[in-house]
């Protein structure tokens, strides 16, 4: 069954959308939905950062005295992530601003005053929450004034149990803050799609209002867009108000990294190297997972080394995964050089590749990397007898360990010296000039 929706309620949050809703989809059963991303707007790319660790630090260094001119969104994101990150250690400072906020913002109403200090005081894991929850009636009597965000946070609250209010009370909060376009509001209304007082304000099947959660995720082209989208992804890959869909949510994914989302880009390849093995689409591993390395996003390293222990890849990615392990190495990355001598040395999964490992050990200890140094010591270690020469490298290799700010691979090397014949110690007494002649030697 196919819908054009155009503005339902009133939050005209949702333009037009066209979907397709399962029929005879049963009251509990979670919504069988297919929405589709619309063409974006020629030229829009996905912001790379929304949060500003600039402001967020401001607030650590606030003189507090001035109040900075900035928009209220903004003054909120980061006194969000004040309460959330730094309670415990700047729970006064936190106090503080929000104190002289509502003194001297006009924005920051008595309303926002209330619910952050509510978060900040859950957030502290208090035993005693009877000031608390003198905040929390405070809030309640102005909560028709809040925006839906907020409306949203009181209602979990009371039904959740956290302060005794009426069911009802909690219920008509998120009613209102679905109205005014929540999607978290909308989509948890589904969990409550039974009761009496739902049925009888709300009255909207659970379908629709997953459908109107999403359009409201949409909105605008604005710096959040993606950020919303990516909401839609996660629910489709997550199944929490929708029937879990793992091909719907890649074509989110696939959406968002068109646009330049680099975590999303990743999350393709993710979705297809640890899915469900007959859900997933082994051709776009290769494409996306190359992509989101080149584009720098860190967490792909370690993705290869998880998909590799997991034995379920396609042996048609080995070639690229090696790629990325090596060049990764290169960079000093320590996971992947880590890996790369265990998988040479044990043949799994890309061969015996002594001569190979050698090569990128003997690069990496010209570059300064000291745990390239000691894994070239134990290597030479391994070869008997240890003649004159040979020694002579080794302790170079473990001088140059010794350097490695990982105390670990100090304490190894140190103790490697210790077991070398006295003469090779000796030979050795002098380990920085040492270093540096064979490197330029080299």
């Amino acid at each position: 069954m196919t819908y054009s929706l155009i503005q339902r309620l009133s939050g005209s949050f949702l333009s037009i959308a066209t979907f397709t809703i399962a029929p005879s989809v049963a009251l509990a059963e979670k919504a069988d939905i297919e929405f589709l991303p619309l063409e974006v707007k020629e030229g829009f790319v996905c912001a790379e950062n929304t949060s500003n660790q600039e402001s967020f630090e401001f607030w650590l260094g606030w003189d507090r005295e001035e109040l900075p001119d900035w928009a209220l969104n903004d003054v909120r994101r980061d006194l969000g992530r004040l309460i959330s990150h730094k309670a415990g250690e700047q729970s006064e400072l936190i106090k503080t601003i929000i104190s002289k906020l509502e003194q001297g913002f006009e924005a920051y109403e008595r309303h926002h005053a209330l619910v952050d200090l509510i978060k900040l005081d859950l957030q502290l894991t208090q035993s005693d929450l009877s000031q608390t929850k003198v905040y929390f009636d405070d809030a309640l009597q102005v909560a028709a004034s809040m925006p839906p965000v907020s409306k949203n946070f009181m209602s979990n609250l009371i039904l959740r149990k956290v302060f005794d209010a009426p069911a009802e009370t909690g219920l008509d909060l998120k009613i209102s803050a679905a109205n005014e376009g929540d999607a978290d509001a909308l989509f948890e209304l589904t969990n409550y799609q039974e009761h009496p007082f739902v049925q009888d304000v709300w009255g909207i099947n659970s379908e629709i209002t997953v459908l109107l959660a999403f359009g409201s995720l949409l909105g605008e082209y604005d710096e959040n867009y993606c950020n919303r989208a990516r909401k839609i992804a996660r629910e489709y890959a997550d199944g929490n108000f929708v029937k879990r869909d793992l091909k719907a949510s890649i074509v989110w994914y696939q959406h968002l990294a068109e646009l330049g989302d680099v975590s999303s880009t990743w999350k393709v390849a993710e979705l297809n190297m640890f899915g469900p093995k007959v859900e997933r689409n082994e051709a776009l591993v290769s494409d996306y997972l190359m992509k989101a390395y080149r584009q720098g996003y860190e967490p792909a390293v370690d993705g290869v080394l998880k998909y590799i222990k997991a034995e379920d890849y396609a042996r048609a990615h080995l070639p690229m995964m090696e790629t990325i392990l090596i060049e990764a190495a290169e960079k000093g990355h320590a996971n992947a050089l880590n890996a790369l001598v265990r998988y040479y040395k044990t043949g799994q999964p890309f061969g015996y590749q002594s001569e190979k490992l050698t090569q990128l050990l003997e690069r990496q200890y010209l570059s300064g990397n000291a745990e390239a140094a000691l894994q070239l010591a134990i290597e030479m270690m391994q070869v008997s007898p240890l003649k004159d020469d040979r020694v002579k490298k080794i302790v170079l290799y473990l001088e140059a360990a010794m350097e490695s700010t990982n105390n670990s691979t100090k304490a190894i090397a140190f103790n490697l010296l210790r077991s070398l014949p006295k003469t090779a110690a000796i030979d050795a007494s002098h380990p920085t000039s040492t270093i540096s002649s064979d490197k330029e030697a080299s």
